[in-house]
């Protein structure tokens, strides 16, 4: 199979990487990119037209999807198309792998709702949505990827066509007892519920609406308790939800044992997953980094207020001075008195840059080590400490970044 890009450059194929109904994914060789060949039935104008809409959604669109990229041909015939080649494991198969972490299957469940809202947002539907259709690349922070973005559902404004799903894998009540998919338009509610389909699964590790009981197939059974709103995890011996929080559990409840009517949308479970991943990491903290994590927004405070009232004190105290102009003194404070505030209203990560901009502030300002100067002996030598330690820690940094 000989393929070529538009611009004639050609395409030499590796091995095959996927396979499905519509045709085959190859890697390409002497490159980072695979390549979507499909069946010669599947390579219609529409199918064309389809892909060449994608590409252009894709520019507006920030999903963390495997977009096309550009077009390849056999024998002067559209064949495919090329797009990144990612790396990594299936999440189906991460899901039913009993070494992944808890922690790692509610971020790679984070990251899967991120990327359907960001399409949802921007009027795209996947249909096809199961664990299958994402990707953990591999890399020292893997990051879930979409692919098989063509078989989404997907509008071309400009020229007033809308481009439906193809089959799924799996059946979300808008899709039981539906033929030909091909034929129907759905909405972002499909995905809704298949969503929460693919969170339970990669968190559980099995199907939320598998009783694991029954002799009926397991499509037909899911596509049974989807329609009867029958929750068959809770029918497991032991089985719990609690664990995963109560925003989670009433998330799933409203899924699949609720009346049906508004099914969770992905932004729901990316907030109840996100805080989720925050009482995660925190308890994964040692005891030691807790503490400190925890002090940081005190001394985020405290640090820029005693240089603020020190500077105060000269000002109001201190009528020799002649060498610091009283203007210095009064921005240092105002400067302060900002730092302590932005730290008590924002929390932590506004206070670790609160404490270092005013260890800055005290090397390089003289209104400010004049008014350390004039403190005790004891918080001089707190104040001085705590201002070199971070100026040298700074200069180590950018010693790193010139080496590097």
């Amino acid at each position: 199979m000989e393929l070529k890009t538009e611009t004639g450059v050609s395409v030499a194929l590796g091995g095959e990487i996927g396979r499905g109904g519509r045709g085959s994914v190859y890697a390409a060789l002497g490159g980072k990119k695979a390549v979507k060949v499909f069946k010669a039935q599947s390579r219609t104008e529409r199918r064309r037209k389809k892909v060449a809409c994608e590409r252009k959604l894709a520019t507006a669109c920030e999903a963390s999807v495997a977009w096309p990229l550009d077009d390849v041909f056999e024998d002067g015939s559209w064949a495919g198309y090329t797009m990144d080649h990612i790396v990594g494991r299936g999440l189906d198969e991460v899901s039913h792998d009993e070494d992944v972490s808890f922690v790692d299957r509610a971020r790679y469940a984070f990251e899967i709702c991120i990327i359907v809202d960001d399409l949802h947002k921007s009027g795209i539907v996947m249909g096809d949505l199961s664990l299958s259709n994402f990707v953990a690349s591999w890399g020292r922070r893997s990051k879930v990827v979409a692919i098989d973005p063509d078989s989404f559902q997907v509008k071309d404004d400009e020229e007033g066509v809308c481009y439906p799903t193809t089959e799924s894998r799996e059946k979300s009540l808008e899709m039981i007892d539906r033929g030909n998919l091909g034929t129907y338009f759905l909405t972002s509610r499909s995905d809704d519920f298949l969503l929460a389909c693919a969170v339970f699964e990669l968190l559980f590790g099995v199907h939320p609406l598998d009783g694991g009981q029954s002799d009926v197939p397991p499509a037909q059974c899911r596509q049974q308790n989807a329609k009867s709103r029958t929750f068959a995890f809770l029918e497991r011996p032991g089985a719990e939800l609690s664990f995963v929080g109560k925003d989670l559990e009433s998330l799933f409840m409203r899924s699949f044992a609720g009346d049906g009517k508004v099914v969770p949308a992905a932004s729901e479970y990316a907030l109840a997953l996100g805080d989720l991943l925050d009482e995660l990491y925190d308890g994964g903290r040692s005891f030691m980094t807790r503490v400190l994590v925890g002090l940081a927004r005190v001394v985020g405070v405290a640090f820029p207020a005693a240089v603020a009232l020190l500077c105060l004190g000269v000002l109001l105290f201190d009528s020799t001075v002649a060498f610091v102009e009283t203007a210095d003194l009064k921005e240092c404070a105002l400067i302060c008195c900002a730092l302590a505030a932005g730290s008590a209203l924002f929390g932590r990560w506004f206070s670790f840059a609160s404490i270092a901009a005013t260890a800055l502030l005290l090397g390089y300002s003289d209104a400010a080590m004049y008014a350390v100067y004039a403190a005790p002996d004891t918080v001089q030598a707190m104040l001085c400490a705590g201002a070199g330690y971070t100026d040298g820690a700074l200069e180590r940094v950018n010693l790193l970044l010139q080496k590097g």
